[in-house]
């Protein structure tokens, strides 16, 4: 197999929106704490070749994919198909998909105009940093493995519930230098105030530099998975055991992978959304809720209930009932399978997943959250028995139970098939 690599810097400018967190109230960011990058890794091997590019913002929307697949397409010459896109889905980059607050904090000419001219860039960039990537092929030594870093992380929504704390990863070396690729299963929100940060991932890129090897991160499962607590201390703490992990793993226990053959495969599929509320009586309880907690905004209690009712406005406004959105599976080898999930998988879905990979023979499986489109979060069944967060009607949590299901199995199908 032949693979080349590269990584640009992609950080926007201090003065844009930070996408992820409710409680910054629409806030400007006001610092840049590390840069966010984009990272490319391309690939040739027997039966055909991909691009695996993943970067350092809270997600893409299906058009905003489509848009740097198109520009990625453009000037390399390279298929749709053969584009794995992810993003690590940090709470502290730009608001590339579901923008907070927006009738409560509308964007300013001014910041719109910011931000537009940075996407453009943005897929400038990626599509820069693909070509590079595959100017740059050459004959690769491919080691394998999983590893672990345990005691980082808790389940959010279940107390005391499931959490993955598996590092699948996949070592490239060539003339060019050194780079792996890693996951893990974690939502990168350590950072919460409004620096700019690639959070634990850019943490663990600048550990990984220390040992002159370069490093492309993909978020596992994590729809329900949390750092076990914030702030830039611990990101450093989580970032340094997650990479030393991996290092140590890969010089004891890594396996190597010969006469590596490529597969890669896409499927649609439709997604049946909630049934949104009448937009009229959205529209009046979200000015009801403006007018009385407005004012009370710097109280969480009061903060959750207007943004709420602004969410459900939103959704009526959107009305949409189905989507389509996609998958995709990559195969390296016989040992290898990363598989793109379009929005916020739960842990739980994600270990029946790998656990039906496990049993077809792959003995690394990475899932790769926030990939190809949003569709929001993908809770499991129990989930929407609570009324957890992750199930009440927002931009972010829409899709049906059923769908969810319907979404899961059909992975594991193709699984079976590959």
């Amino acid at each position: 197999m032949r693979v080349g690599f590269e990584v640009l810097d992609v950080t926007p400018p201090i003065g844009v929106r930070l996408g992820g967190y409710a409680h910054r109230l629409a806030k400007p960011s006001n610092s840049i704490h590390d840069p966010l990058y984009i990272h490319t890794i391309f690939l040739e091997g027997d039966g055909g070749e991909a691009l695996i590019v993943s970067v350092d913002v809270l997600g893409v929307s299906r058009d905003l994919a489509e848009g740097i697949k198109d520009e990625i397409s453009r000037k390399t010459g390279l298929g749709r198909k053969a584009i794995f896109l992810a993003a690590t889905h940090t709470h502290s980059g730009p608001e590339t998909v579901t923008p907070m607050w927006p009738n409560t904090y509308p964007y300013t000419s001014r910041e719109k105009e910011v931000l537009e001219d940075w996407i453009e860039k943005f897929k400038d960039r990626i599509a820069r940093a693909s070509l590079i990537a595959m100017n740059r092929i050459a004959k690769a030594e491919i080691r394998a493995g999983t590893t672990k870093a345990e005691g980082l992380t808790y389940n959010r929504t279940y107390k005391g519930g499931l959490v993955d704390e598996d590092i699948p990863y996949i070592y490239f070396k060539t003339d060019y230098g050194r780079m792996i690729l890693m996951n893990y299963t974690c939502h990168p929100t350590c950072n919460t105030d409004l620096g700019i940060s690639s959070d634990y991932p850019g943490a663990i890129y600048s550990k990984m530099d220390e040992y002159k090897v370069k490093c492309t991160f993909t978020t596992g499962a994590a729809g329900d998975i949390d750092p076990k607590f914030k702030g830039r201390r611990y990101m450093d703490k989580m970032a340094s055991k997650i990479a030393l992990n991996v290092l140590e793993d890969l010089t004891s226990k890594s396996i190597e992978l010969e006469r590596v053959d490529l597969e890669i495969e896409e499927v649609h599929v439709n997604v049946k959304f909630k049934e949104p509320p009448r937009i009229i009586e959205a529209k009046r309880r979200y000015e009801e809720a403006l007018r009385e907690y407005g004012g009370r905004l710097d109280e969480e209690e009061y903060m959750w209930k207007l943004l709420y009712a602004e969410e459900e406005y939103e959704v009526a406004k959107d009305g949409r009932i189905m989507v389509e959105t996609l998958f995709k599976i990559l195969r390296i080898g016989r040992e290898f399978i990363m598989i793109s999930i379009p929005g916020e998988l739960f842990v739980e879905h994600g270990l029946k997943i790998k656990s039906h990979a496990y049993s077809a023979g792959y003995g690394h499986i990475m899932l790769s959250n926030y990939s190809e489109d949003y569709i929001g979060y993908i809770p499991d069944m129990k989930a929407y028995e609570i009324d957890a967060y992750e199930t009440k009607l927002t931009r972010w949590s829409r899709i049906t139970p059923q769908s969810a299901n319907e979404l899961v199995s059909g992975i594991i199908g193709m699984i079976r098939q590959m």
